[in-house]
């Protein structure tokens, strides 16, 4: 019976993914996205869970994937596919968004076998790239005025989605943001990118932001951070 325990929580995962879907459909993107931070706290969960009773699984770690395509991957892909609906983006362009949906299933694919992305990474975290564009539909749907100058500019919207769907698939190394001890020295980067945050998002607060805002800001940065430190380190 232990052993099924991680795969439960698994399984709240796609169910939160799905339910993330069907929201994004009926252009409910902040309570869509609300569901895809859940599922994303159920990812998180099933490893850690899995860890604390020894319950490891070749079932389980398939199964993570799966979840993992329709929660971060088709589920972001349909939020932004929903705002653009509110734009004039002609519909040729709006499928070039669902190129997020098959780098994902590569990016996960290739994780499953790469064991060298045990501590970091080769390319951007699936969840990362879905909460990431996943609050940009979010912060659209609570700031009208930000969602119509993105609906103008409905370019930004698509670019940012074959961008993302190219991080997922590059080699680029970037770091976990999960912290596994409290040592300076093996957090280094960790605990400099927390600083920067920190100075970028508190401000963002006392301006009264909307909070997607703020999580958009996070994983810009996180994405900005790797990327200057993979072209430093050529």
């Amino acid at each position: 019976m232990k052993k099924h325990i991680p795969n439960c929580i698994t399984l709240c995962n796609i169910c939160c993914g799905v339910a993330a879907i069907i929201l994004a459909l009926k252009g409910a993107f902040l309570v869509s996205f609300l569901a895809m931070l859940a599922a994303a706290v159920f990812d998180f969960l099933d490893g850690m869970v899995a860890r604390a009773i020894h319950a490891y699984s070749e079932v389980g770690r398939e199964l993570d994937s799966l979840c993992d395509v329709v929660s971060f991957g088709v589920a972001p892909a349909m939020m932004l596919w929903g705002l653009l609906e509110y734009s004039t983006a002609p519909l040729w362009a709006r499928i070039f968004v669902f190129a997020i949906v098959p780098a994902s299933a590569l990016r996960l694919a290739i994780f499953n076998v790469d064991t060298s992305q045990s501590s970091s990474f080769r390319g951007l975290p699936t969840p990362a790239c879905a909460i990431f564009a996943g609050s940009i539909a979010a912060w659209a749907d609570v700031d009208r005025v930000f969602g119509s100058v993105l609906c103008q500019n409905w370019w930004f919207i698509i670019g940012a989605a074959v961008v993302l769907a190219g991080l997922l698939v590059s080699r680029i190394p970037m770091f976990s943001l999960k912290i596994h001890s409290l040592k300076w020295s093996e957090n280094k980067e960790l605990y400099c990118f927390g600083v920067l945050v920190l100075a970028v998002i508190i401000p963002l607060i006392f301006l009264r932001y909307p909070w997607p805002s703020a999580i958009c800001a996070l994983f810009a940065l996180y994405i900005g951070w790797n990327l200057i430190k993979g072209i430093l380190s050529r």
